[in-house]
């Protein structure tokens, strides 16, 4: 029975959202693989979403960055939680690497937790890492200044990550990263659409309606002022992480459907989001026109605006206006888009398991 110990950040859903294709189809090659997930995520993420046998302990795999909400990123405190992170170093990496010892993983594969590939070297066992960024990239592109004075995290995290033979990077990417051999993949697209109008039909809404929904990629949002929503007729809008009465007017929550998200996903007809991998790389695939809203302080975030650009249709919508629910003149304005002149690329999901799968040959 081939073992994989998968290390997922809990930074947000989007490292778990590109690992649970790839582990799907790895389970569909070898179906007596067993997945030892190690992730502060919940359970109730993977339950319905990945389908191979697997196990969860729900531990600290990184720090990522604190958010003030999906659009926020919280600098003092983020340094200060890598700081409390990296004061029981020593003692966390030997107890990540006793915990393997007792699963005995055939690989390690972390996206993208650098205790892991830490801990994948000291347990002696093959270790990959997965992903399309790192998290020394981040802190200097998010703080170049703070990242100056905090050169030991940076410097830190790079020796942590040198304990992984290799890096699957998914594209779209960030270049450079801190490892020594990277083996480049097409995008991991999540499931491919099945049935259409489910939610539709649950919304009563017309055939000229516009489906819209709002992705904040697992972080919840501060709340809105949904009311100013109502004046948008023609639409029908669809809120992640928002705490509301399940029906508001023309709102709805997405946990009102009873749906799995990436569904909802695939049936909007626009998507307005923050831009993150699995959400852009799924709404292109789809042919999903997207309204978003950058940060422009997180690293992944230019080459995901420029695939969308290339392979899909967008409009950037302010901050400030997405937070005051004016967004009509950007959802008229992304309808009116021509459509895109190239296809999007084809799926890296065999790429990456090919690539895991040999590592699984070589330990059998």
């Amino acid at each position: 029975m081939p073992v994989i110990w998968c290390a997922i950040s809990g930074h947000g859903y989007g490292h778990a959202a590109q690992l649970i294709p790839i582990l799907n189809e790895l389970g569909h090659r070898r179906p007596d693989l067993l997945v030892h997930l190690r992730t502060s995520l919940p359970q109730k993420f993977f339950q319905d979403q990945l389908h191979v046998p697997w196990t969860l302990d729900r531990r600290e795999q990184d720090v990522g960055c604190v958010q003030r909400g999906p659009l926020e990123i919280d600098v003092d405190k983020t340094w200060q939680e890598y700081a409390r992170f990296h004061a029981q170093w020593e003692q966390a990496v030997e107890y990540e690497a006793a915990c393997m010892e007792r699963r005995q993983p055939d690989l390690v594969l972390s996206n993208i937790s650098y205790l892991a590939t830490a801990a994948g070297a000291l347990a002696h066992r093959p270790t990959v890492a997965i992903g399309n960024l790192s998290w020394d990239r981040v802190l200097l592109h998010l703080d170049p200044h703070g990242a100056e004075r905090r050169q030991d995290v940076i410097a830190h995290i790079r020796r942590a990550y040198g304990g992984a033979r290799s890096m699957i990077r998914l594209h779209p990417a960030i270049d450079p990263v801190p490892f020594a051999s990277v083996v480049e993949v097409g995008p991991i697209y999540g499931p491919a659409r099945t049935s259409r109008g489910v939610v539709r039909s649950r919304l009563g809404a017309q055939p000229t309606d516009r489906i819209v929904l709002v992705a904040c990629g697992g972080v919840p949002l501060d709340p809105l002022p949904i009311e100013r929503l109502d004046s948008l007729t023609g639409y029908h809008i669809i809120v992640g992480g928002l705490d509301l009465p399940h029906r508001s007017g023309r709102v709805s929550t997405a946990t009102a459907f009873g749906l799995p998200f990436c569904q909802i996903l695939a049936e909007a007809d626009i998507v307005i989001t923050k831009p993150g991998y699995a959400t852009i790389v799924d709404v292109v695939r789809y042919g999903i026109p997207v309204v978003y809203v950058r940060r422009y302080n997180f690293v992944d975030e230019e080459c995901l605006v420029g695939y969308l650009h290339r392979y899909g249709r967008g409009v950037e919508l302010s901050r400030e206006k997405f937070l005051a629910c004016d967004w009509s003149e950007a959802l008229r304005d992304v309808q009116a888009l021509p459509p895109p002149q190239q296809l999007p690329p084809t799926s890296g999901v065999a790429e990456a398991v090919s690539i895991i799968d040999d590592y699984l040959v070589t330990q059998a």
